[in-house]
């Protein structure tokens, strides 16, 4: 007996996305995957720093910062028929500040949205970890709070390309 197959996530260009699924996000962040997996080693060009007593402001506790010319590498090794579509999902879904690009929202979400659809699908999911979210999200239910991020970056100090691209060159953080 044959039956159907539904799936979350569709991770490739030539087919657009159904209801529900994830993939923009999936598609952003495997376009950077194939980037770093064929041209370059990830650990010495993403930055992960923490918010925690720099001067902004942001829903989330870390920035995960990339080279905006190592993004747009990635969006240039993209099949010429399927590059604007990469490069509009790209735009959507990191934030872009100058010299650097904050792809943390992006990896947030895209795990907010799996742990939905897991949940829906009644997949089991034990450990701390899983309870922890798991509370998480019933007290942001409870709450009325979105379970996605914004993610973008506010700051009075400085610009904030001239921030960010302080700390990615310093590498504060990692």
């Amino acid at each position: 007996m044959r039956g159907t197959v539904e799936t979350w996530v569709n991770s490739q260009w030539k087919y657009l996305a159904a209801p529900g699924q994830l993939s923009v996000e999936i598609n952003t962040l495997k376009c950077l995957r194939n980037f770093f997996h064929h041209h370059q080693e990830l650990l010495n060009t993403v930055r992960l720093i923490p918010t925690t007593g720099m001067p902004i402001s942001t829903d989330l506790l870390f920035l995960c910062l990339i080279p905006s010319e190592a993004v747009e590498a990635a969006i240039a090794q993209s099949q010429d028929r399927f590059r604007s579509a990469v490069r509009d999902a790209c735009q959507e879904t990191f934030h872009w500040y100058g010299s650097v690009v904050n792809i943390n929202p992006c990896i947030f979400n895209f795990g907010m949205a799996a742990f939905e659809r897991l949940t829906e699908a009644n997949v089991q999911m034990t450990g701390d970890a899983a309870n922890r979210l798991r509370a998480s999200y019933e007290m942001e239910e409870e709450e009325g709070h979105s379970h996605f991020v914004d993610g973008r970056i506010a700051t009075s100090a400085a610009t904030m390309s001239q921030l960010l691209s302080e700390i990615a060159r310093t590498g504060v953080g990692r």
